[in-house]
This record gives C-alpha cells, structure tokens and sequence, in this order.
C-alpha cells in the first residue's frame, strides 16, 4: 500500500524539472564516450575520422546500441515523473497528492 503526501503544484513542477533536467544530463554523459569512439579514425587510419555530425548519424542508424539504449536508462522513473508533471501543470495553483515511490524520486 502507497502512503501519500500533498505538495504545492508548482514545488512539484520545479522539482521535476530539475529530475528532467538531471536525467537529459546523465544520457548525455552516457553517449558522449561513444560519440568521441565513432569520431576517431580507424583500422590504422585507412578509415578517416568523422565529424561529429557524421558519428551521430551513424549511431542514430541502429536502434539498438549502446548509443540509442542510453536513452532508456532509467525509463520507469522517467515515466512517473513525466507523469507527476503532467499532474502537477494541470493543478495549477492547487495541491497534488504526490506517491511515495514519487516523491522518493524526486527529492
């Protein structure tokens, strides 16, 4: 059984935009090493390094590597906390009934 706590709709919205804005963080951190992999110049040389546009497009291509599958890290928590936004932006000035599973996230 959940226990839940009542928070200010717009203490919620930041705190989840800060989760948001934490997690966009860490999936950059995750894909950048392989971006800076794909970049480099290859078998000895006799493959040219890319430009950074070019390794992207290339990593894009396949949707499961590493660089793709970084964007599901941590997708259950990404999806109550989309969802508590979603919430908490249709409350407005009001209050929301936040879950403690949520609110374990979020702070």
């Amino acid at each position: 059984m959940s226990s839940y706590i009542t928070l200010p709709a717009a203490q919620v919205c930041e705190l989840c935009e800060e989760w948001i804005a934490a997690r966009k963080a860490e999936i950059i951190a995750l894909q950048e090493p392989l971006v800076q992999k794909a970049m480099k110049p290859r078998l000895f040389g006799l493959i040219k390094a890319k430009t950074r546009e070019e390794a992207l497009a290339h990593l894009q291509g396949d949707i499961w590597n590493d660089f793709n599958l970084a964007k599901l890290h941590d997708g259950y928590r990404a999806s109550l906390v989309r969802d508590l936004y979603k919430t908490a932006k249709l409350a407005g000035e009001g209050v929301v009934h936040v879950s403690s599973e949520q609110a374990g996230i979020i702070y």
